[in-house]
């Protein structure tokens, strides 16, 4: 399977995490074309340029975010009641 495929599997333990409290598991493009992850080509992208500024932009991006909900206590408030809702939705799935 290749990235952004329609068959495209994989799993991260940011799933478990996301049934105790909020979270954000942002992702990037550091490449133009559709590439299969784990590979040597896809290592090699890594080392280029383009890698490089989207790690750096994804990273001012997070910080943005973080800064932002440590600074606001209603977005926290805001964040927290959409979280515990999500759960009631989801029922006996959490």
């Amino acid at each position: 399977n290749t990235v952004g495929s329609p068959g495209a599997k994989g799993s991260s333990d940011v799933g478990n995490v996301s049934y105790r409290c909020p979270a954000l598991q942002p992702k990037l493009s550091i490449v133009d074309e559709v590439m299969a992850s784990h590979t040597h080509e896809f290592a090699e992208a890594t080392t280029k340029q383009k890698a490089h500024e989207a790690l750096v932009t994804g990273a001012k991006l997070m910080a943005r975010i973080a800064l932002e909900v440590f600074l606001d206590e209603g977005l926290r408030k805001r964040i927290r009641e959409d979280f515990e809702k999500e759960k009631v939705k989801a029922g006996s799935c959490i």
